[in-house]
């Protein structure tokens, strides 16, 4: 069992994804700014029985500069399925390039000091980009937020809810009406 399972279905729109993307409580279309990987991706749930996804899709915009990027896209893309596709995507997230940040070598009076290139080959890999972690992490909590809604509608409730209770002549409030 799981919470979520996360499948990289590739580019392009064939049955089987199709059949993926209909059993999904969320997709997550990925696509670059570039306006080739764009119209791919609406090129995709086009060719998708987007009728039965509304609701479902997220363009997730990836490797972006800044984030001034991803309105116009987000606009584009939502007023498009929209129009031709009657389909209501999720606002749409960004995920900026992911940059390694370089800190400082730390200073002390007590150790000699690193050389910066020594400091620099040692912890550039464990200092990851603050801005592509921070829109990871929003991200995430963001579907996480997801999961955890639609599990609460499958939990039953412990008690009878007012539209299935029982009067004494055995017909049950939705009969009554």
């Amino acid at each position: 069992q799981s919470d979520a399972i996360l499948i990289d279905a590739g580019s392009g729109m064939n049955p089987w994804v199709d059949r993926l993307w209909q059993l999904s409580r969320q997709v997550l279309l990925v696509a670059t700014p570039e306006s080739e990987a764009f119209l791919d991706a609406y090129a995709a749930v086009k060719l998708s029985q987007h009728h039965r996804h509304d609701g479902k899709i997220r363009l997730l915009l990836n490797r972006t500069v800044d984030d001034w990027e991803l309105a116009p896209l987000a606009t584009r893309f939502e007023d498009t399925c929209t129009k031709f596709l009657r389909l209501t995507p999720k606002p749409a997230a960004a995920l900026p390039e992911f940059i390694r940040t370089k800190q400082t070598p730390p200073t002390s009076t007590s150790t000699p000091p690193i050389p910066h290139s020594a400091f620099s080959i040692q912890h550039s890999a464990l200092v990851p980009d603050e801005p592509f972690r921070r829109a990871t992490r929003l991200l995430a909590a963001d579907l996480a937020a997801d999961f955890r809604v639609a599990a609460l509608r499958l939990v039953k409730p412990k008690q009878l809810s007012a539209s299935s209770f029982q009067y004494s002549d055995k017909f049950d409030l939705s009969q009554r009406r």
